[in-house]
Formats: C-alpha cells, sequence, structure tokens
C-alpha cells in the first residue's frame, strides 16, 4: 500500500523482489533490488537521487490511478460480484 500511495502522488519508488512489489514497480515507476542486499539499496538511492528528474510525475500518478485508483478497484468488485 506504501508503494502505491507514493506512486499515486507521483513519487517514483524503491523496492525489494518480495512478490507484491515485482507486479507494482516497473523502470518507469521505480527501482527493484534484491531482499538484504544493502549495496544494491545504496546503488538505487544513489541513482534516484541523481536521476529522479527523468521519471515523468505526471505519468507514474496516471498510471497508477489506472491501475489502482478507487475506480478500477470498483470494477475489480463489480466482477467479483458478478462472477
Amino acid at each position: 500500500a506504501v508503494l502505491i500511495e507514493a506512486m499515486a502522488t507521483g513519487i517514483p519508488v524503491i523496492a525489494t523482489r518480495s512478490g507484491g512489489p515485482d507486479h507494482i514497480v516497473t523502470k518507469e515507476n521505480g527501482l527493484l533490488i534484491d531482499i538484504d542486499n544493502s549495496s544494491q539499496l545504496a546503488d538505487a538511492m544513489e541513482q534516484m537521487m541523481k536521476k529522479s528528474q527523468e521519471y515523468s510525475a505526471g505519468k507514474i500518478r496516471t498510471r497508477t490511478m489506472e491501475r489502482f485508483g478507487q475506480t478500477r478497484v470498483m470494477e475489480q468488485y463489480d466482477q467479483l460480484f458478478l462472477e
């Protein structure tokens, strides 16, 4: 939920490959690193500080709302009830 909240405001994220984030984080909205890999985390943080301007806050927010916004979630609930 924290990843989606950050992305909904247009902020790119850094997350670990731990199941859920693998399906949320893309190269357009952030960086994925291996679990328990402090050197990857340090590299990702440095890269994010240097290149954060290359991410489009508008695109991150728009895509996040398309995938996880209230309208999309309600459509998914409707589909579940219909099934």
